[in-house]
């Protein structure tokens, strides 16, 4: 038996984003393997999460989000496991689930290895102009982490 599950999120970005609408299978526990997606119930919590298997073990499932850096504390035991995803509907598009998280591509890494050296540059000049403007101005540079790498933010307020 096949549903749908309404995804929302970001412990499984960049496989699966807010408003994914999931296909879900009833799956028998031991045909589980490590590498696909299930949804379950979470022992503690009682909320259905959706994670990656990284381990299949007689008594219950060891579960990472893709966007995770450390395993799930909790072992997922069989009782929980609702189902196996099986496919991802986007924008009217029907994508199958990877049976591997997305490794970081060599564009992202450099992107991350730009934004540690523009920060080491912009940082002396944005002393240098937060000493200029003191007076009459406040200038703060705010760094917001995004899923694409740093962003960085020169923001000013008038001072009163």
């Amino acid at each position: 038996m096949a549903w749908n599950f309404f995804y929302s999120g970001n412990s499984m970005h960049p496989t699966f984003r807010p408003g994914d609408v999931l296909r879900v299978e009833a799956c028998p526990f031991p045909a589980l393997r490590v590498g696909e997606v299930v949804v379950f119930r979470h022992p503690r919590q009682g909320n259905q999460v959706v994670h990656r298997v990284v381990a299949v073990l007689p008594q219950g499932l060891v579960t990472q989000g893709d966007n995770c850096p450390e395993p799930d504390e909790v072992l997922i035991p069989p009782s929980q496991v609702l189902g196996r995803v099986v496919a991802c509907e986007r924008g009217g598009r029907l994508l199958g689930v990877a049976p591997e998280p997305p490794r970081p591509s060599g564009r992202r890494r450099a992107w991350a290895k730009l934004d540690r050296l523009a920060a080491r540059f912009l940082q002396p000049i944005y002393r240098r102009l937060a000493g200029r403007f003191a007076g009459w101005l406040t200038l703060r540079l705010m760094c917001f982490p995004r899923p694409e790498g740093l962003e960085w933010q020169l923001r000013s307020e008038e001072r009163r």
